[in-house]
């Protein structure tokens, strides 16, 4: 009986211990369809948003809950090619890209797939915010999460689904 606890703890930490990173401490959310995954690490933090389109995909940060003021993040697959854009909403229709605006783009290690079932995109965003547009994204702190999609790519088509949910990183 003793050794077969044993056993069990040392497999399990074998088992444990050969998870990549990218599927440990992930937090997940689903709503209306779409699902967002995320994880913090070091200086960054990793996204995957899905959402059951062949259009574009979108979630936003804010610290209160309110469309404007969001720092959206948009993005779309076409011909294999994924395209992400940081963006920040001025007003209500109003939304451009943070370099546009006189800030920096927070994003790296874009990526993105488009299927049958829909739409997902993949990238990490600087967790310290460099200009206006961006927000602090501390473990712990509670955001007002936008999440969003279209049945087209092009980012000024309207959204066929739009919602909020509270979450904390």
């Amino acid at each position: 009986m003793k050794s077969s606890i044993i056993l069990f703890f040392i497999l399990y930490g074998v088992i444990i211990s050969n998870i990549p990173d990218k599927f440990k401490c992930m937090q997940t959310i689903e709503k209306n369809g779409m699902k967002i995954s995320w994880s913090i690490k070091a200086d960054q933090v990793h996204f995957e948003v899905f959402a059951p389109t062949q259009g574009w995909v979108a979630i936003g940060f804010n610290e209160k809950d309110k469309l404007v003021g969001n720092n959206l993040i948009m993005g779309n697959v076409v011909n294999g090619v994924c395209t992400i854009s940081d963006q920040f909403i001025k007003g209500f229709e109003d939304h451009q890209a943070v370099e546009t605006l006189g800030g920096q783009n927070h994003l790296s290690l874009i990526s993105g797939q488009e299927g049958k079932k829909g739409t997902s995109i993949r990238f990490a965003i600087q967790s310290k915010a460099k200009d206006v547009f961006h927000y602090d994204l501390i473990k712990g702190k509670e955001f007002t999460l936008l999440i969003a999609y279209a049945q087209e790519d092009n980012f000024d088509h309207h959204s066929t689904m739009r919602t909020s949910i509270k979450i904390i990183l």
